[in-house]
């Protein structure tokens, strides 16, 4: 994918499930099935390491960073909190532990089911999905605490730049929609991030909205360098007048074929606590995410000025921005390339 460039060490090891989804008729699957509850639930389906092996092959690494001078750049990837959520510490009892567990195969029928308006998802099928992304979350939390504490043992928090953040959320029926890439909903869009500056001891909580353009120029401007006038975002430390946050929603390949609403492109606008959504499809939605967090009450038809002045914003926004050259025919892909991308959920 391109992510190693300008990395002086990358490693992208993942593991080997013992069994990966299947048709539900094959012997495989059924063995599958009775030998799950017998053993360690990331022996199954599981394509990543999680993040107890990540940390054992970073800590390493910062041992022989803090040994030297020299100045580090650590990019850490955890992929815990991704589908198919099985937490390796879920122990008998627990709320996780009780919970079915849905292979892979029945978790994507599920997500065709419900986003093509087939059916409603099940109380049971979202009480199980959920207890499981929050189990793996809990996972996950306690494995960044410890490389936070490695990072302090050996006496290196107060000189770094630390920010913890995600890619995407997670939707779990709402809107018929489950997993992500399917909407710019605050489900999927408002994502987690923290982060700890050199040498501040005191936390506080910034409310600004912001994107994940902010990062790049926030750890050039931390490090005292110029950040480029042809970059977008700017410096969370900076302040000045407000500015719109914008985010996108592209058709997902397969799914476009499913049901119409997945063949679209979607776009959002939010300003000063507003929320304007507009779809290829016709759609236009406005929020007030203040006192309505979840989207629950479209104001377009309320609030007809709001809606007009965002959506003047957006086009103005999109004049600005140079569409992606089509004219010449994608790149095919390799085998390699292909599975990794069907992992990840981006191939059907």
């Amino acid at each position: 994918m391109g992510l190693h460039q300008g990395f002086e060490y990358w490693d992208e090891r993942q593991s080997v499930p013992l069994m990966r989804h299947v048709a539900p008729f094959y012997l495989r699957e059924s063995l599958a099935r009775w030998l799950e509850p017998k053993l360690p639930p990331r022996i199954f389906e599981y394509p990543y390491r999680d993040a107890e092996s990540i940390n054992r092959a970073v800590f390493p690494l910062l041992d022989e960073l803090a040994a030297g001078d020299r100045p580090f750049f650590l990019f850490v990837n955890y992929m815990d909190a991704h589908w198919p959520y099985r937490p390796p510490d879920a122990v008998p009892g627990s709320e996780s532990a009780q919970v079915p567990l849905l292979r892979t195969k029945g978790y994507e029928e599920l997500i065709r089911e419900v986003s093509t308006l087939e059916r409603e998802i099940e109380p049971s099928e979202r009480a199980h999905l959920i207890a499981r992304y929050d189990a793996s979350i809990s996972f996950l939390d306690a494995r960044v605490g410890r490389l936070l504490d490695r990072l302090d043992e050996l006496g290196l928090a107060q000189n770094s730049l630390v920010i913890v953040t995600s890619d995407h959320g997670e939707t779990f029926g709402e809107r018929h929609w489950v997993g992500h890439q399917s909407a710019t909903y605050q489900d999927e869009i408002h994502v987690p991030l923290i982060v700890r500056f050199p040498g501040e001891a005191r936390g506080r909580v910034d409310d600004r909205p912001t994107s994940s353009v902010d990062l790049a120029p926030t750890v050039l401007d931390v490090l005292g360098l110029t950040v480029p006038e042809t970059m977008q975002g700017r410096s969370l430390r900076a302040t000045g007048a407000e500015r719109a946050i914008l985010s996108e929603h592209y058709p997902m390949g397969v799914r476009s074929r499913w049901h119409p609403r997945h063949d679209r492109t979607e776009r959002a606008l939010v300003r000063s606590g507003y929320k304007f959504i507009r779809s290829s499809r016709g759609k236009r939605e406005l929020y007030d995410l203040a006192t309505d967090p979840d989207e629950q009450r479209d104001l377009a038809a309320l609030e007809p000025e709001i809606a007009e002045a965002l959506e003047f914003e957006l086009d103005g926004w999109l004049s600005a921005v140079s569409e992606p050259d089509t004219a010449d025919e994608p790149e095919a892909i390799g085998p390699e390339t292909e599975q990794r991308l069907r992992a990840l959920g981006y191939i059907e």
